[in-house]
């Protein structure tokens, strides 16, 4: 098992209702929000997790489709790191 470091942006709303806008780089279409910095982080970091362990789901599923073991499927821990 490995970890992996994925790094999320935080942007707040130009239209200033007062929420927050985070994303995860790495994953296309990883995005979330908040009211607070802190609720706009932690709401993507739960969306990075769901991400990731659907994609590991989706290689097992298909490796087993051929009778093959998935090769690196398992994420051991991720790492966030906030950039502003």
């Amino acid at each position: 098992m490995r970890g992996i470091r994925l790094t999320i942006s935080l942007r707040k709303q130009p239209d200033d209702d007062g929420t927050y806008i985070s994303f995860v780089r790495e994953l296309p279409g990883c995005i979330s929000w908040g009211f607070s910095p802190q609720e706009a982080f932690e709401n993507v970091k739960q969306a990075a997790d769901l991400y990731l362990q659907h994609l590991i789901e989706e290689n097992r599923r298909k490796a087993g489709d051929y009778g093959d073991e998935p090769a690196g499927a398992d994420v051991e821990s991720t790492e966030y790191q906030l950039v502003g």
